[in-house]
């Protein structure tokens, strides 16, 4: 097959035999992951000068040109074009002249901040449901961080394309130590700013989803992704599998006699089709040999 027709999943004991007896897997918003880093974008790529004269511009239109824009209600600018346009035309001209509209517009900008901030906090908490798989299926780093310190399991799964395997739509996780940033332009922002169109985050947040520092590098990461169906307050729901997707199942080298039984016994019922092996530790290296066990 294929390199990477088949991904890895690290578990723990007691979650592989949830896996295997449900057929389901627990899928995480990015809030939940371990890395705080994830899914974060950087700062607004403004030029934050040659955007107050633009704003100037704008509320002139707005004052003085009828122009068809609605700022944020709530913020300074709101507040203040609210109250000129109530004052007749000519004494207008005379207060906007002397009036500070660079501030004014520097506080609508750092409100757009703020609420783009907000609703991105929401989205890694809402908006997509994730499952996060491995090329390595023998890596010792990840035994210890995701398997229960060598006590765990390791699932293989092959990328079927069939029906609503998702498995299959998994992407390569992009490793690059800076953040996706934000490539909205002047126009974007302002029309943002004064209500007339919003921000379209979602892309980005999924470009964000994609990539992590190259620290992690060594996971050699592929993510699934689907939009979050489960209640808006939860940051996890559980998925489904279909038997066939499961290749094989590895136990871990620290894995007792009494655990491993369990898993050989629910593995018997539920997944009949899989292999079965277990590493034990090389005698002559640091390394795990692995073993046929089913």
């Amino acid at each position: 097959m294929e390199p990477n027709n088949f991904l890895y999943k690290y578990t723990t004991y007691k979650a592989a035999l949830k896996i295997f007896s449900s057929l389901t897997m627990k899928w995480s918003c990015a809030i939940e992951f371990n890395d705080p880093f994830d899914s974060r974008a950087g700062t607004f790529n403004i030029d934050k000068k040659a955007l107050g004269i633009q704003m100037d511009e704008i509320i002139y239109e707005i004052l003085f040109n009828n122009a068809g824009y609605e700022p944020f209600i709530g913020t300074s600018m709101y507040n203040i074009i609210q109250l000129l346009l109530k004052i007749p035309p000519a004494q207008r001209k005379e207060i906007y002249r002397d009036m500070k509209i660079k501030d004014i517009g520097g506080d609508a900008w750092k409100f757009a901040e703020r609420k783009f901030e907000q609703d991105w906090e929401i989205a890694r908490k809402r908006l997509f449901a994730m499952l996060c798989l491995t090329e390595n299926e023998n890596h010792p780093l990840m035994w210890s961080h995701y398997a229960d310190s060598h006590s765990g399991v390791v699932i293989k799964f092959k990328r079927v394309n069939e029906g609503d395997t998702l498995v299959y739509e998994a992407e390569k996780v992009e490793y690059n130590d800076d953040l996706v940033s934000f490539a909205f332009n002047h126009e974007d922002f302002l029309n943002h700013i004064f209500g007339k169109t919003k921000l379209n985050a979602k892309s980005i947040f999924e470009r964000c989803l994609l990539r992590k520092g190259k620290v992690w590098e060594y996971e050699n990461e592929w993510r699934c992704k689907k939009p979050k169906t489960s209640q808006e307050y939860e940051t996890f729901e559980f998925v489904s599998f279909r038997p066939y997707e499961v290749d094989s199942v590895f136990l871990g080298c620290r894995m007792d006699e009494e655990n491993e039984k369990s898993i050989l016994d629910i593995l018997s019922k539920k997944l009949k089709h899989v292999s079965v092996y277990k590493y034990v530790l090389d005698d002559r290296a640091f390394k795990n040999t692995l073993i046929r066990v089913v």
